[in-house]
Formats: C-alpha cells, sequence, structure tokens
C-alpha cells in the first residue's frame, strides 16, 4: 500500500476542492479530529467544514511540505497559506492519516487557527460558525 500517495492525492483535493475525490478516499465511517475543537467529524461533515471555509476565505491553498510513510498510514506536513488584502498568511499544519484497505480512516490534524482568526471580518466568521 502507498501511503504517501494516498496522503498526496487527499491533499490535492482538498486544495482543489474535489469532493469526490475526497470521498473516494475516506472510508464511510472515517473519523476527522482537529486540535481546535478537539471534535470528531464524519466525512460530509468535514466537506461541509471546508467548503464554509473556502467560502469564507476564497484565496485559501493546502501545500505540501512533507509527507512521510508511517506503519498503518501517513504523516503530512503542510502549509495553509491564504491572503487578506495585502497581507500573506502561512500557517505550517500537520496531519496524521490512517489507512486501512487502501481508504482513510481517521484524520488527526493540527492547524494553529489564531493566526488566521485576527485578520477574519465579521462576515467571514459568520461563514465558518455555520
Amino acid at each position: 500500500m502507498n501511503y504517501s500517495a494516498i496522503a498526496e492525492q487527499f491533499i490535492s483535493a482538498i486544495d482543489a476542492e474535489d469532493v469526490d475525490v475526497m470521498r473516494r478516499l475516506y472510508a464511510k465511517d472515517a473519523k476527522i479530529w482537529h486540535d481546535f475543537d478537539g471534535v470528531e467529524q464524519d466525512p460530509e461533515t468535514n466537506f461541509q467544514m471546508l467548503g464554509a471555509l473556502r467560502r469564507a476565505v476564497p484565496n485559501i491553498h493546502w501545500v505540501t511540505t512533507r509527507v512521510e510513510t508511517l506503519p498503518q498510514g501517513f504523516l503530512l506536513t503542510y502549509d495553509l497559506t491564504m491572503t487578506f488584502g495585502d497581507r500573506d498568511l502561512k500557517i505550517p499544519s500537520c496531519v496524521i492519516g490512517t489507512v486501512v484497505d487502501g481508504s482513510i480512516t481517521r484524520i488527526e490534524e493540527w492547524v494553529n487557527a489564531a493566526p488566521m482568526m485576527k485578520y477574519l471580518t465579521p462576515e467571514q466568521l459568520k461563514i465558518l460558525s455555520g
């Protein structure tokens, strides 16, 4: 099993907003956890969250910086990049993915969202809060 290839497809699909590819990569009962809220999401909830993030910050991108194969999956580091007016922001982030039978069954993601939060307008915050 090529866990690195799965990791690359995963982050590329997120950056391209390709929900069909993400849906194929995730197991139906996958759990997605983020450090900023400590809540586990199912894939559909995760797609909704990513869509809201993209609507709030249209110029956001996920840029891979490193992929390592782990015994049961992958470690992926990336820079979350975005622009607010004339201010470019880069947030180094990390994902640990667990893969079973070729499908991602668990994502644990660490993103320090604090730098981004200080630049969001009230309208953007409303989009993100649902």
